[in-house]
């Protein structure tokens, strides 16, 4: 005889209610549960959680609370350890799981060096902002000194225009007194 397993499923206001935590919350840890993989069973739009998830909700909101993760951080811990040990409850004891204190040690390792790459980069950037004022300090200075060369150029071509201009007018008086 086959037996039959009937699976019962849970809304979101039961994930709620039984994880003790606000049903726009779980909508959230869905949103990043979803983001970095995880699949729920759906009904249309509607997500349909197992008891199992119950656990998943129960770990990422311990990580939230104890740990202070992030949620990004919560969700990628409980899913790393649900996938290696099975259960997602386990990923939040802090005292017993060297887990976590390796991830959370490493997490700010990493973030010791970020900072230090960040503080770099903007060291970096200071000097190029410099670099770039002054060349542009150098341009304005050259687009001055080519001004005022255009300007003499064009004072010492005025005068030989007016020089010659007169001439040509000494010329034509010259001419009209000899008639």
């Amino acid at each position: 005889m086959d037996r039959v397993v009937k699976t019962e499923f849970l809304k979101t206001r039961d994930v709620a209610e039984r994880v003790k935590i606000a049903e726009s919350t779980v909508r959230k840890y869905c949103l990043e549960l979803e983001k970095q993989g995880f699949t729920f069973k759906k009904d249309g739009d509607t997500r349909l959680f197992v008891s199992t998830d119950i656990e998943l909700f129960k770990g990422i909101d311990s990580m939230r609370k104890i740990e202070k993760a992030s949620l990004r951080h919560a969700v990628s811990i409980v899913l790393t350890h649900r996938q290696t040990s099975g259960t997602a409850e386990q990923a939040v004891a802090p005292a017993s799981n060297e887990l976590v204190t390796t991830d959370i040690t490493q997490v700010v390792a990493e973030l010791q060096q970020l900072r230090e790459a960040f503080i770099g980069v903007v060291k970096e950037n200071g000097e190029l902002k410099q670099q770039i004022q002054q060349g542009f300090a150098d341009i304005r200075s050259d687009v001055a000194e080519f001004k005022e060369e255009v300007l003499q150029s064009r004072k010492i071509t005025h005068a030989s225009t007016e020089k010659t201009a007169f001439d040509r007018f000494l010329d034509l008086f010259k001419r009209k007194q000899r008639y």
